[in-house]
């Protein structure tokens, strides 16, 4: 895990957008204008 070339900071700049965007998919309408 530590041998990969990007790090966990390339690791979690990619995840990060991915994963809110998958939470903001899941949510009601009228939430992803709050979140």
């Amino acid at each position: 895990m530590d041998s990969m070339p990007f790090g966990y900071a390339g690791l979690i700049t990619v995840l990060v957008p991915f994963l809110t965007a998958k939470v903001k998919n899941l949510l009601p309408n009228q939430w992803r204008a709050l979140v």
